[in-house]
């Protein structure tokens, strides 16, 4: 009995044990707060200044100088839409047009002087602006882009249609073939009768054209109506100029406010063109409103381009 009484108080003393060494009470820590970390708002580095070089190449041109390589610099600069003339002479005009170019390059002082960089650079950019592909049919001919003074297309034919001159004007064949449909469809769905006035031109008629405009206009405002050579789209083969008897056979603005104008203008798309100069896009296209002035894209491209109502320009991202 004295054993079994020891074990039972022995496990009394392991249970009260126990209960007073076993699972600690929870205790509650109080956290203080902490002050949120406040990042000053780091300013971007601004772009650094251009730094203006020094040109240190010899000068090789000098004012009066006549010479064959001043030529290449001055065609350059006349197809940059400077104002020069091609005279092989580094005049004044020369001198000024190679100082303005100057100001369009970040990095070079803005005078005059034509050294061997300036001129490497003039023809350098002049080389980068010529259409290497002339063919295409979403070719590019503007005041940023120009063919070479020798480009004729080699699929030149004249189309059926009334045709304004006795000397028949000429198309590539696509664009040809698509104003012939142009003509027949505004007759039978309309009865409007259109004349086709201008085709293709080649660097040379389009030379003569553009320093006519001058003397007549001079040259800035030459330059809004009518493009230098190798910037006009009639040298692609692709434009049409095109008008009616209801503005004696004119090339006017009224023509779009012609039935047959508001016909074309609807209507032209369907069989490739666009009108390529309209009233609201003159400061994309550089040129002034020509309701005449048809461009024959395809018809799947101009069906694009209309629906989107963008330009050319817009349309190939050359903006």
């Amino acid at each position: 009995m004295k054993k079994i009484g020891f074990i039972l108080l022995l496990a009394l003393v392991v249970l009260t044990g126990c209960s007073r060494g076993g699972i600690p009470e929870p205790t509650t820590e109080t956290i203080e707060p902490t002050e949120p970390v406040i990042v000053e708002p780091v300013e971007p580095e601004p772009d650094p200044e251009p730094v203006l070089v020094m040109d240190e190449s010899p000068v090789i041109f000098q004012m009066g100088e006549e010479a064959e390589e001043i030529l290449p610099v001055q065609q350059a600069l006349y197809l940059m839409n400077y104002d020069v003339e091609e005279t092989s002479i580094y005049d004044e005009k020369t001198e000024a047009a190679v100082s303005m170019f100057k100001l369009t390059q970040e990095d070079l002082i803005p005078n005059g002087e034509c050294t061997e960089w300036t001129r490497d650079r003039i023809l350098l950019e002049a080389d980068r602006r010529s259409i290497k592909e002339p063919n295409d049919l979403l070719v590019l001919a503007n005041k940023t882009y120009y063919l070479a003074a020798d480009y004729v297309p080699e699929d030149l034919v004249q189309p059926d249609v009334f045709n304004y001159y006795e000397d028949k004007r000429e198309l590539r064949e696509p664009a040809a073939r698509a104003l012939e449909e142009l003509f027949v469809t505004a007759k039978e769905e309309t009865g409007v009768k259109l004349v086709f006035r201008s085709g293709f031109r080649n660097y040379d008629i389009q030379k003569i054209i553009f320093e006519r405009k001058v003397k007549e206009r001079g040259f800035e405002a030459a330059n809004q109506v009518s493009a230098k050579p190798g910037q006009s789209e009639h040298q692609t083969g692709l434009a049409a100029d095109i008008t009616s008897w209801s503005v004696k056979n004119a090339l006017d603005e009224a023509f779009g406010e012609t039935p047959e104008g508001i016909w074309v203008a609807e209507n032209a798309h369907r069989f490739g063109f666009i009108i390529r100069y309209q009233i609201d896009t003159v400061d994309i296209t550089k040129y002034q409103y020509e309701p005449w002035h048809l461009r024959f894209v395809g018809i799947e491209e101009a069906t694009k381009i209309v629906e989107a109502g963008v330009t050319l320009e817009e349309y190939l991202g050359e903006i």
